[in-house]
């Protein structure tokens, strides 16, 4: 008997799916610039960061390309998988919101995901998604497909117009840069001991690993490292976006909060990229931690953008 749920969504009339190859990077980079500029007023996708995911990607089966009648890209969707679950992105033309491309999109996802399921052993049947909190279409398109919104996330931002106060350590801590090979281990356990909550699967070491240490952005010196008597107390890993940079990981060891790291380590962060022309520096935290968003507005930090995640239980 086949149990796969009949379809509930239809391409418009004259638009065609194909999977992407390597040479489409640069019009899926504009479509999803588009989406951007459409939701916040500027570009802020990498190019990088969707590659590394069709590199891990079976392109021909997780990930969908919709051209509109002109030949255009109209949509985009890839769904993804890894130790802490699955995840469905989908992007439709801001002009070409309204037109049911996203709930297409989404359905193709669920599909490829069952498909998943049937092959992998005690794996939770769920998958999430996101929606910037502006975008409408892409919500109701959600609600539409049976998700439930679970968690929202800030981007937060400062914007410097002079050099940031040089940050005030506590007594007895040193700071210094990251050693690939030799504190790739340590940092791992400190960060998923840091983040370790309640429903979270932590990445795998590897797969940890091979995302924050992609040669496109790595660089060993923008990932900060604070000892106290030997023991790592807390680090801020660090990218340079070229117009801003981004703060991936800020943790503090939970027996040493409240002591300021977390703020000498933003301000040096600050600093760092003050020095190399980076006058923006964003990071990204859970609504929910209200502690962290105090302390980001403590240093200067301001809230540009919101993102929902929404969860469903695929059965």
């Amino acid at each position: 008997m086949d149990l796969t749920p009949q379809a509930a969504f239809a391409l418009p009339d004259g638009y065609c799916v194909r999977p992407p190859r390597m040479e489409d990077a640069q019009v899926v980079l504009a479509l999803l610039n588009a989406c951007d500029v459409a939701e916040c007023g500027e570009p802020d996708s990498d190019l990088e960061d969707f590659i590394f995911d069709w590199e891990s990607a079976d392109l021909v089966r997780d990930a969908w390309l919709v051209d509109a009648p002109d030949g255009s890209l109209a949509g985009y969707g890839l769904v993804s998988h890894w130790s802490g679950g699955f995840q469905a992105d989908f992007y439709a033309r801001p002009a070409l919101q309204e037109i049911g491309l996203q709930g297409w999109l989404l359905e193709q996802c669920e599909r490829r995901l069952r498909e998943m399921l049937a092959s992998l052993v005690d794996v939770p049947p769920q998958v999430s998604a996101f929606a910037a909190h502006v975008n409408q279409a892409d919500r109701d398109a959600l609600n539409k497909a049976g998700y439930a919104p679970k968690k929202y996330h800030f981007r937060m931002q400062i914007d410097m117009t002079e050099r940031p106060p040089e940050p005030e350590w506590p007594d007895g801590c040193y700071l210094r840069a990251f050693h690939p090979g030799e504190d790739d281990e340590e940092l791992y356990r400190f960060i998923q001991t840091a983040f370790d909550a309640p429903g979270r699967t932590p990445p795998l070491f590897e797969e940890w690993r091979d995302f924050m240490m992609r040669p496109d952005h790595f660089v060993p010196d923008l990932w900060f490292l604070l000892y106290s008597q030997g023991n790592l107390v807390g680090t801020a890993v660090c990218y340079d976006y070229g117009p801003y940079g981004w703060v991936r990981h800020l943790a503090v060891a939970d027996d040493r909060r409240r002591q300021g790291i977390g703020s000498a380590l933003l301000r040096h962060v600050f600093g760092e990229f003050y020095l190399r022309g980076k006058m923006r520096v964003a990071l990204g935290v859970e609504a929910s931690n209200e502690n962290a968003y105090r302390l980001y507005e403590r240093v200067g930090m301001r809230r540009v953008r919101q993102f929902d995640e929404y969860h469903k239980q695929i059965g």
